[in-house]
């Protein structure tokens, strides 16, 4: 009778220690993603910011051109951060996990998208 509850609690011993192991495995898993995640988000974040002062150094150089201060530089400048928009745009665009969680915040999204590539 000892023997058997000897044994009973040795296995319900090795049983604890293996969902503590299995639990510890999933902490760490939920972990990973939740770091990974967070990469995605930063990265689409430095896009986004990158897209905003883009636009504003071309606003810049489109009234500075209009008002003929050192026409041929700001018209270099207003090419080159056109150029940059559009390759921002594309490693944005080229983020599938970014895409999709666009999609789902804006209904509008591929319609948008279309007329940019339009333009």
């Amino acid at each position: 009778m000892l023997v058997k509850k000897v044994t009973i609690l040795f296995i319900m011993g090795l049983s604890s220690l293996s969902a503590q192991e299995n639990l510890i495995h999933d902490l760490i898993d939920i972990v990973n993603q939740a770091e990974k995640q967070k990469q995605e988000e930063t990265k689409v974040l430095n896009y986004a910011f990158k897209q905003r002062m883009r636009t504003q150094w071309i606003a810049r150089d489109a009234l500075l051109v209009s008002m003929d201060y050192n026409r041929s530089f700001y018209q270099q400048e207003m090419l080159q951060n056109a150029n940059l928009f559009h390759e921002n745009l594309i490693n944005l665009l080229a983020s599938k996990a970014d895409i999709d969680k666009v999609k789902r915040e804006d209904i509008n999204f591929e319609q948008k998208i279309q007329d940019l590539s339009l333009t």
